[in-house]
């Protein structure tokens, strides 16, 4: 069974995709042209609006990565948790809530939140402004090297 999530049909298309040795890249376009992009499990029968994820499209080998647009008064379609994986939040647009093993914590642009794997989390928009948020997932405790400790200045 297919675990991925593509692009739909429909969705908004990349832009600028460059995959050349040492990197990656693509144009996401403006943060409102976020909620032009659909991503789909057939397999599973999920399909979610506003939603990119960039693991297949950049080739990430230590993350995945999403984008996420969710239009004032919604919220995420399903409460989830993770195995192995802990999720940064960062919120770039607008003001919502996130419901974190039963735990409501406001969230406004600018905000980072750090999810462990076992808790059970959940996001939502206020009903008066849509909420914009990257979602960074790692695996937990993995982290070896970091910052100048992994650097190299050349």
């Amino acid at each position: 069974m297919n675990t991925l999530f593509d692009l739909a049909n429909e969705s908004k298309k990349l832009e600028n995709k460059i995959i050349d040795g040492n990197f990656s890249m693509i144009d996401l376009g403006s943060l409102e042209s976020l909620k032009d992009y659909v991503c789909e499990n057939k397999d599973l029968g999920l399909k979610n609006t506003g939603k990119v994820f960039l693991h297949e499209i950049l080739g990430l080998t230590g993350s995945e990565i999403s984008f996420n647009y969710i239009p004032s008064g919604s919220k995420a379609p399903f409460s989830h948790k993770h195995k192995e994986n802990e999720e940064v939040y960062m919120v770039l647009r607008g003001e919502g809530s996130m419901e974190i093993d039963g735990k409501s914590v406001k969230v406004k642009e600018g905000s980072v939140v750090k999810v462990s794997p076992a808790a059970i989390r959940k996001i939502e928009s206020t009903e008066n402004s849509e909420l914009i948020v990257a979602i960074i997932q790692t695996r937990s405790a993995s982290l070896g090297q970091f910052t100048l400790t992994d650097a190299e200045i050349v």
